[in-house]
């Protein structure tokens, strides 16, 4: 009969040693959870710090194909955004050099349509399909000037200046217009033919 008394007690002991045991146990698990939680707390705002400034020469954005759909570097003398189309070819620049900045769009050809920015006075230029001026804004100081031409060669000019120049540059392997206008001391209103003879103007 003691026997079994006796080992009751010890059972009874042991259950509550296992009892204490598995509450230590959970007590160590929260306890290290809320110092890994304190821990990362106090390093995370440092992690977003480090991270505020990323340094490199050149960035690239991929597709799932891993193919080039955005670049931004340093080129043309100076720094660019390029955007590229679905068919991985150039669509838009964004480039700053020197005091000057423009942004360029391109059609499927490659070509330069349209061209906005500073280009030594504030430009706004389209092209045609076959690379043809055929709307031109700029201002410049007193000078500012409208000047539009239609398939045939006849153009329309509305301000100071008499009529397009053009130079090609030629910018990473591919050739480039830039074109600006002749100005004059006084505005005014010309339409000329595909010669340039001035077939009215005012005054």
């Amino acid at each position: 009969m003691e026997y079994r008394i006796e080992a009751t007690e010890l059972q009874a002991r042991i259950k509550r040693l296992e009892d204490q045991l598995k509450a230590f146990r959970f007590s160590v698990l929260i306890v290290c959870l809320l110092v890994g939680l304190q821990f990362w707390m106090q390093a995370r705002p440092k992690a977003i710090q480090t991270a505020a400034i990323v340094q490199a020469h050149q960035f690239e954005v991929i597709d799932e194909a891993g193919k080039t759909v955005a670049e931004l570097s340093r080129g043309n003398g100076g720094a660019h955004l390029v955007l590229y189309n679905a068919s991985y070819k150039r669509a838009g620049e964004f480039l700053v050099a020197g005091s000057d900045a423009s942004i360029t769009f391109y059609d499927g050809e490659q070509k330069q349509r349209a061209i906005f920015g500073i280009l030594s006075a504030p430009t706004l230029a389209m092209h045609d399909v076959r690379g043809e001026l055929r709307a031109l804004l700029t201002s410049n100081g007193d000078h500012s000037t409208f000047w539009v031409k239609d398939e045939n060669g006849f153009v329309t000019i509305l301000g100071n200046a008499t009529d397009e120049t053009r130079t090609i540059d030629k910018v990473d392997g591919k050739l480039v217009p830039h074109d600006t206008v002749k100005t004059t001391s006084a505005a005014s209103i010309r339409m000329q033919d595909a010669k340039r003879t001035v077939l009215w103007k005012a005054p």
